[in-house]
């Protein structure tokens, strides 16, 4: 059995096929039992196929869906909701020891500018690089 008359076989089952290949295929199914056997197989599985009922989803299929989303929907917002209205004291709490903290530092240095208010020191580069701490800087 050829890979051409198994090809007309199948084609046979899906439209109609033209004088010369129905002759071809007729003949084939004459001198082959293997091709007669796989042409009875096939015809059953397609007989099976249409039997077997269609499964699809119910009218109110969507509708379900659509509720489900918008009720998870609703869920996401209420705990979204619950985080801000949890964290807002917080983030008030941290703001006001972030002003405590700036305060302390610009009346312990004196210095009314960015670095006293977050206590940076003036460090100058001889400093930072002093030979007698750091041996490698020439």
């Amino acid at each position: 059995m050829s890979r051409q008359i198994k090809n007309l076989l199948y084609k046979s089952f899906e439209k109609k096929l033209s004088d010369r290949d129905q002759r071809l295929l007729n003949t084939a199914l004459e001198e082959s039992e293997d091709l007669r056997s796989e042409m009875a197989l096939i015809k059953t599985l397609r007989e099976k196929a249409r039997q077997t009922a269609v499964i699809g989803f119910s009218s109110g299929f969507t509708d379900q869906v659509m509720k489900h989303v918008l009720e998870n929907h609703h869920e996401e917002e209420m705990l979204f909701e619950a985080l801000v209205h949890f964290f807002r004291p917080v983030a008030i709490a941290a703001l006001l020891l972030l002003a405590c903290l700036i305060f302390y530092n610009i009346s312990e240095t004196n210095q009314y500018s960015l670095q006293g208010a977050f206590a940076i020191s003036d460090v100058s580069i001889e400093e930072a690089f002093d030979p007698i701490v750091d041996l490698t800087a020439e």
